[in-house]
């Protein structure tokens, strides 16, 4: 057993206390450092990530602006579709009121030309 020597009696091996707490203090320091700014990086990219929302969500609100101007309301359609309905009803009864009026005349005419051949045949006689 003399040969064995208790721990660090050693020169070269023994650490200082101080040394030893140092060592330890800026190791910590170096790994809050890192944790920082793992942090801030972490922060910097979700900044990112959230004014790119901001930005694609303002764009959807200018769409859907811009698209509701390109809509009429239910009320408003239905109001010009029951103008609409009356105008087409009213035309309709004008184009059978005029195809009667045609009817009558193309009688009419047909009935005078009869009569014309009729006289004409009396008075000139074949």
């Amino acid at each position: 057993m003399p040969d064995q020597k208790p721990p660090f009696q050693d020169r070269e091996m023994a650490v200082s206390l101080l040394a030893y707490f140092e060592r330890l203090l800026s190791e910590h320091e170096r790994w809050a450092n890192e944790k920082f700014a793992s942090q801030e990086r972490a922060l910097g990219i979700a900044r990112e990530i959230d004014e790119r929302k901001h930005h694609d969500l303002n764009e959807l609100r200018k769409e859907v602006i811009q698209d509701r101007g390109q809509y009429l309301q239910l009320s408003v359609y239905e109001t010009k579709h029951e103008m609409l309905i009356r105008e087409l009803t009213l035309i309709h009864k004008q184009l059978d009121l005029l195809e009667a009026r045609i009817s009558t005349s193309i009688a009419a005419i047909t009935a005078f030309v009869l009569l014309i051949q009729g006289v004409a045949h009396y008075v000139w006689g074949k």
